[in-house]
């Protein structure tokens, strides 16, 4: 007997990535002297919030098949989000290192050449969109603006965007490019 998939009203497509944030109360990157990892990534911080507040949220995304790849599966599945559409690729999973400006904006530093999030595929993509909207009833579709930014993530992204859209879903787009 299959059992079948809990409802995903959500579906975030993008970039996961481990943020280094200060372990001290220094909150700028010059200050601090040590770092904790966090998930990263504004599709996965957003399926982790969906998931908290009691909706089904799944993720589809490319990580590096790495021990900090291996590690963010595992966190979003501890926070409820559904890693089915979670594929492993022969690169390596982005690292930022994030503080406080002096200004309170946001401190950035990426490392990563040519990550991981950078090669979802669009048959990938495609696979997630319709096997959720077909399965689950998934109602929207959210993603990151780095994704557009190169391919293959640009094509899978606007190959997932026409057939969520043609399924009725909600689109919406976090415009996270730095």
């Amino acid at each position: 007997m299959v059992t079948p998939r809990p409802a995903t009203e959500l579906l975030c497509l993008g970039e996961l990535l481990v943020d280094m944030v200060p372990g001290t109360t220094a909150a700028g990157l010059a200050e601090a002297d040590t770092f904790v990892r966090a998930a990263g990534g504004a599709p996965a911080n957003v399926a982790v919030a969906a998931s908290r507040l009691g909706a089904g949220a799944a993720v589809a995304a490319a990580v590096g098949d790495d021990p900090f790849g291996a590690w963010l599966e595992r966190v979003l599945r501890e926070a409820g989000v559904d890693t089915t559409f979670v594929r492993r690729v022969q690169r390596q999973t982005a690292v930022a290192f994030v503080g406080l400006g002096d200004q309170g904006e946001g401190d950035f530093m990426f490392y990563g050449d040519d990550p991981a999030h950078d090669h979802l595929t669009q048959e990938h993509a495609v696979e997630a969109v319709s096997e959720l909207v077909a399965t689950t009833g998934t109602r929207a579709l959210h993603f990151g603006s780095v994704c557009l930014a190169r391919e293959p993530a640009r094509s899978a992204t606007a190959a997932a965007i026409e057939v969520a859209a043609s399924g009725g879903c909600l689109i919406s787009c976090d415009v996270n490019l730095r």
